[in-house]
C-alpha cells in the first residue's frame, strides 16, 4: 500500500513539473516573438528614415541645379548642336520651346500631338536639353508601354547617343542586378543616381515601386497617359508616391468634345495649373 501511494505522489510531481516545463516553454516563445516584433519594427524605423535622408540630400541637389539653371535661359531660336538625330521639323522646335518655358515657371504639362507627328522626339529632346543646355544630369524618368518602348530606346539612341539611358525591364534577376550595378554611386559620401533616364513600362514600375519611389526624379514622362485617367488604376496610385519635380502627360489621345478628361488630369495626377500643346496633323 505505502509503495502504490509513494509512487502515485512521484507521478503526480512529474506531471507538475511538465506542466510547468510546458509553460515555461510558453513564455519564452512569447517573449521571442515580442522581442523580434520589437526589433523588426525598430529596424523597419531606421529604414524608413535612411530612406528620407537619402531622398532629402537628393532633393536637395535636385533644387539646387533648378535654381542654377533657370537664371539664365533664353528660347531656342535654332535645333541644339547636342540634337544629332536629324532636323526638328518647325512645330516640333516649338513644341520643345513650350515644353521649356512650362518647366521654367514649373507648370505640369500634356504635349497632345496628333499621333505620327513626333511626340516621342520632342519629349526626348526636353530631357536633352535639361542635360545638356542646363546641366541637370536626371534622374529622369520615362513610363512607357511596352510596344513603345523599343521605338522610345532607339528615340534616344539617335537623337542623344551621350545619354546614359537604363532600358529597364526584364525578369527580376537581370532588374536585381542592374539596380545593383546602375543605379546608384557614391561620390564624397553622398548617394546619387549613376544614370541620366530611366526607360521603363507600366508593369515594371508596379512590380518595383519599393526602389523607383525612393528616388527623387527630376522629370517624369509618361506615355499613352490617357490611361491616367481613372485614379483607381494601379499605375496612377503608384506614381502619386513618387517623387518628381515636374511631370509631362504624352497622349495622342487627347480630350473629347468637353473637357471632362482634362478636367481629370489637372485635379487628379498632376495636382498643378496645367498647360497643353497640341499640333493637328491636318490642320
Amino acid at each position: 500500500m505505502s509503495t502504490t501511494i509513494m509512487v502515485g505522489g512521484m507521478l503526480s510531481s512529474l506531471n507538475q513539473y511538465l506542466r510547468m516545463e510546458k509553460d515555461i516553454q510558453k513564455i519564452r516563445k512569447v517573449f521571442v516573438e515580442k522581442t523580434d516584433m520589437r526589433a523588426k519594427r525598430m529596424a523597419g524605423k531606421a529604414g524608413a528614415l535612411a530612406r528620407e535622408v537619402s531622398v532629402g540630400v537628393q532633393g536637395a541637389v535636385v533644387d539646387f541645379q533648378r535654381r542654377r539653371s533657370k537664371a539664365t535661359l533664353r528660347k531656342l531660336d535654332e535645333q541644339p548642336e547636342w540634337l544629332r538625330g536629324g532636323k526638328l521639323r518647325d512645330y516640333q522646335l516649338e513644341g520643345l520651346n513650350f515644353l521649356v518655358n512650362s518647366w521654367i515657371n514649373d507648370t505640369n504639362v500634356i504635349l497632345a500631338d496628333e499621333m505620327g507627328l513626333g511626340k516621342t522626339v520632342q519629349s526626348v529632346s526636353m530631357l536633352g536639353f535639361l542635360k545638356n543646355s542646363r546641366q541637370i544630369p536626371g534622374p529622369f524618368l520615362v513610363v512607357v508601354p511596352l510596344s513603345t518602348l523599343p521605338n522610345w530606346a532607339k528615340e534616344f539612341k539617335e537623337w542623344l547617343p551621350d545619354m546614359n539611358v537604363i532600358v529597364y525591364v526584364g525578369i527580376r534577376a537581370s532588374r536585381e542586378v542592374c539596380q545593383q550595378y546602375e543605379f546608384f554611386i557614391e561620390k564624397k559620401s553622398v548617394k546619387t543616381t549613376k544614370f541620366n533616364a530611366l526607360l521603363t513600362t507600366y508593369e515594371v514600375v508596379l512590380k518595383d515601386k519599393a526602389i523607383l519611389s525612393t528616388i527623387r526624379w527630376n522629370y517624369l514622362s509618361v506615355d499613352e497617359a490617357h490611361r491616367l485617367k481613372n485614379s483607381e488604376a494601379q499605375l496612377y496610385t503608384t506614381l502619386l508616391e513618387f517623387f518628381t519635380e515636374n511631370k509631362l502627360l504624352i497622349t495622342g489621345t487627347h480630350p473629347q468634345n468637353n473637357f471632362e478628361d482634362l478636367w481629370r488630369y489637372r485635379y487628379k495626377f498632376l495636382d498643378t495649373i496645367i498647360d497643353l500643346i497640341f499640333h493637328d496633323a491636318y490642320p
